[in-house]
């Protein structure tokens, strides 16, 4: 069985310091990646050699973070018992340039309703 040096090109990197406890994380392929901290229920990107871009709060100790057949970014919010999924063509910060605070299927029903006028 491969070891994790086995599959890894080059030196681990530290990407960003001043987290609490984090999961992931999950690569992109535009070059980023999605990462969680649990503890403090944040939701973050990174870019190498960038600091971390705080993209959601509350995110109810979301982890278990990964992309859906589709694209769309899927998450599991553990104290908030529920799963959540964004569409893969926008950031999970902002949907149709609601804030992600308002809930996702709101977003999604106010973004459908505009797009029929």
């Amino acid at each position: 069985m491969p070891t994790l040096n086995d599959l890894i090109d080059g030196d681990a990197q530290r990407l960003d310091t001043g987290f609490t406890f984090t999961e992931g994380p999950l690569y992109h392929p535009d070059g980023f990646y999605y990462f969680v901290d649990v503890r403090e229920s944040k939701f973050y990107r990174i870019k190498p050699g960038e600091k971390a871009e705080l993209l959601r709060e509350n995110t109810g100790e979301g982890n278990g973070t990964t992309f859906d057949p589709q694209g769309r970014l899927i998450q599991c919010e553990g104290g908030n018992r529920r799963v959540t999924r964004w569409p893969a063509d926008v950031c999970p910060e902002r949907i149709c340039g609601i804030p992600h605070r308002a809930a996702v299927p709101v977003a999604a029903a106010r973004c459908a309703k505009s797009a029929t006028r």
